[in-house]
């Protein structure tokens, strides 16, 4: 199972993969792999898609790891893993709440706001 966020303002998608443990980077325009980035253990049997988000910016990502109970925050510039956010049992979706006046919020998740 896999799924797919657009990069906002960018020929790229970003896609999930549970079956390989990763997050690919793909060029939308000629659907090549740019990037294969390792973020949790592969699970070949997983049964759900592990949902995937990219912040308006374009400068981080966020996959849902339902089988860790965990969602992990990329640097899409560095293409590393600036850290995860603990969840409750199996996360199954993402989405945006479009209020920045929580203080501390970003530097919980391991970005800076």
């Amino acid at each position: 199972p896999f799924a797919l966020a657009a990069v906002p303002g960018q020929r790229r998608v970003a896609v999930s993969c549970a079956a390989r443990g990763e997050l690919v980077l793909l060029d939308g325009g000629t659907q090549a792999i740019t990037a294969r980035i390792a973020i949790a253990r592969a699970d070949a049997a997983a049964t759900r898609a592990w949902p995937v988000l990219v912040d308006p910016d374009a400068r981080h990502a966020f996959v849902a790891i339902p089988g860790e109970n965990r969602v992990v925050v990329l640097d899409l510039a560095t293409r590393t893993i600036r850290g995860d956010v603990a969840t409750g049992a199996r996360p199954g979706a993402l989405a945006w709440a479009f209020q920045r006046s929580v203080p501390g919020a970003a530097a919980g998740m391991g970005i800076d706001p």
